[in-house]
């Protein structure tokens, strides 16, 4: 963990961080960091803002709400700094750390003028505190054509000899993980339907993305109810269920990426001094760098569409935030998808910036090998004619 002074040091010169505390009083306050130097701004944050914080997420989740924008202002204005500010130092990627309910808001929502949102001019991503920040690395990582490249598990099918709970099945989630099995090519694991069990995450240790294409429940009252759904491996079993506290002890340090393609991914109970108590916590806990989760209930079609661009993205070499970034650009510039219900319920928690390890393949193994025989070879025939 860092100090103040010490993430301040270690932030690249496009990037700042917006940490915001509120208190049960209604007062508030912004500590902004970039590189080199930190600032404290109080908020003032009168009745309209305090209404447009609880009414905002609900305006979000529904495309037929047009009045969103009008709490989105409201915030905005109390909650960013000056937009000149940001231009004068080139600072191109926000890192948001949001306290109590401003946990349960997408800042890229927020305009910034009449035409342009948040999200049109930085790549977003979000901490639970500005001290758990990490510089990205300077050297690019590698994974070799043995270690699996993605584990994909999707739509979890029901047993048919059990009775239980009934979910409906999700056919998108079909197209979302083939697509992005083959976006990011090499090995991958795939999981549908029966297969779809809970017995792959712990193989996921060695993948560098681990993709759920599910059901989860997020209980806001208590966590450990909290649970992500699997097809189960038991013929007496209808489903199987993951709960929150196991997540926590899966062994996922090798995991780059952890997209959780499932509703209220990211929401659950708030703690005071621990933050939200979401599936993003717990994997973020369990050791995977970054985690792309869902605030609220999204649609099944609207959902592929986005991680399917998002993943395109990421395998063109762009870093996560940036990949995620513009997916959603492409929803906005999309009118029949352009609300904000259809895209800003995704957000990536943890290290924003880094593209995904490259992966290199068979072919290049062996044609770097014939080239080093080839080398070698040469030398030695020189060597005996000299």
């Amino acid at each position: 963990m860092l100090n103040l002074r010490s993430v301040a040091g270690a932030l690249p010169k496009d990037t700042a961080i917006l940490e915001y505390w509120l208190t049960v009083d209604g007062s508030g306050g912004l500590f902004w960091i970039t590189r080199g130097e930190s600032k404290w701004q109080r908020l003032s944050l009168g009745p309209e803002v305090l209404r447009a914080i609880r009414e905002l997420p609900s305006l979000l989740t529904d495309a037929k709400q047009t009045a969103w924008r009008v709490p989105a202002q409201a915030l905005a204005r109390a909650l960013l700094p000056a937009t000149e500010d940001w231009n004068r130092s080139g600072i191109a990627h926000l890192v948001i750390v949001a306290d109590r309910e401003l946990q349960g808001i997408p800042f890229e929502v927020l305009p910034i003028s009449e035409s342009q949102l948040l999200i049109h001019q930085f790549r977003i991503s979000y901490l639970s505190s500005a001290s758990s920040y990490h510089a990205p690395g300077s050297t690019v990582s590698f994974t070799g054509p043995w270690h699996t490249g993605v584990t994909a598990i999707g739509d979890p099918q029901p047993n048919t000899k059990a009775q239980g709970m009934t979910w409906p099945r999700l056919p998108e989630a079909r197209r979302e993980v083939l697509g992005i099995a083959r976006y990011l090519h090499g090995t991958a694991g795939v999981h549908m339907d029966r297969d779809a069990q809970r017995q792959y995450l712990s193989a996921a240790a060695h993948s560098g993305v681990l993709h759920l294409a599910t059901h989860a429940v997020a209980d806001t009252w208590n966590p450990s109810k909290s649970f992500i759904l699997f097809a189960a491996p038991d013929a007496n079993e209808k489903y199987d269920a993951m709960y929150f506290n196991e997540l926590l002890s899966l062994p996922l340090a090798g995991v780059s990426l952890a997209t959780l393609s499932a509703c209220e991914t990211g929401a659950g109970k708030q703690v005071n001094g621990e933050g939200v108590q979401s599936f993003s916590l717990a994997f973020l806990a369990a050791g995977a760098r970054s985690v792309v989760a869902s605030l609220w209930r999204v649609s099944d079609d609207a959902t592929a569409d986005l991680m399917l661009a998002f993943y395109l993205n990421l395998a063109s070499g762009k870093g996560k935030a940036e990949a995620l970034r513009q997916a959603k650009l492409e929803f906005l510039a999309d009118a029949r998808r352009a609300h904000p219900a259809y895209w800003s319920a995704f957000i990536l928690t943890g290290e924003g910036d880094g593209p995904l390890p490259y992966r290199v393949g068979w072919i290049q193994i062996i044609l770097l090998l014939v080239f080093c025989g080839s080398v070698a070879l040469a030398i030695r025939t020189r060597v005996r004619a000299v």
